[in-house]
């Protein structure tokens, strides 16, 4: 196994990932773009679906103008992501989508979640 290996391509950024297998993982990723504190200026991310071992990446959302997909969770008893869709990094008011991990059958879930926590019985 390679001690590092890059999957972001030039001029995009990472801004969260989850595991959904050894592997696969899914991130959070937007057009990388110069910094600066007004926070909708940013780019807003989608999600992408990476298998690692076949080098492969696919985007999975395509979240509306104005709206970004962040913090991904892979939920093992669901065999499901579920993700914050909101305005910006700072947004509060924030929905709850779920979604295969392929992307497919992707839906509103909850409305305006403050957090959310997911525990395996395991």
């Amino acid at each position: 196994m390679p001690a590092s290996t890059k999957y972001t391509p030039e001029n995009f950024v990472d801004l969260d990932f989850n595991w959904i297998s050894d592997h696969s993982i899914v991130s959070s990723r937007s057009k990388e773009a110069e910094w600066s504190n007004d926070f909708s200026k940013h780019p807003l991310p989608s999600l992408y679906y990476i298998d690692i071992i076949a080098n492969k990446q696919q985007k999975i959302t395509q979240p509306p103008k104005g709206s970004g997909d962040y913090n991904p969770i892979y939920v093992k008893s669901m065999n499901q992501i579920v993700w914050y869709r909101k305005t910006s990094i700072t947004d509060n008011n924030r929905n709850l989508w779920k979604a295969n991990t392929n992307g497919s059958n992707a839906k509103l879930w909850i409305k305006n979640v403050e957090t959310i926590e997911f525990y395996d019985g395991g």
